[in-house]
């Protein structure tokens, strides 16, 4: 069995932002982004440890976008992604919230 690790946030690293899309849903809900980033550490867990992530020790820039209506969080819990450095996490940001966008404006209500 692979090693396992613990995971921790870097204490003051989370930041949430909420981006708006500026189009609404058939029912008139605001469809936009809700954008959570933070430090994370994986920590390595002793050999005989049998709960933990099966991922890499080490420091890692996650990320995780979810689905809003009117602000608020809307559909399925999304996991978090982990990358090696800030500019990977910021284009993986950049090109979700491109795709969120566009699905958006397809569901939007027409004028």
């Amino acid at each position: 069995m692979a090693a396992l690790t613990a995971l921790r946030t870097v204490d003051g690293t989370r930041k949430q932002e909420h981006v708006d899309f500026e189009v609404s849903d058939q029912r008139g809900r605001a469809i936009g982004a809700l954008v959570d980033t933070r430090l994370v550490t994986f920590i390595a867990l002793p050999a005989d440890a049998t709960n933990g992530y099966r991922h890499p020790a080490g420091t890692f820039y996650a990320l995780c976008i979810q689905a809003t209506r009117n602000g608020r969080p809307y559909g399925a819990g999304q996991p978090h992604r982990y990358f090696a450095n800030e500019a990977e996490r910021t284009t993986a940001r950049t090109a979700s919230l491109a795709a969120s966008r566009r699905r958006a404006t397809h569901r939007r209500v027409k004028p």
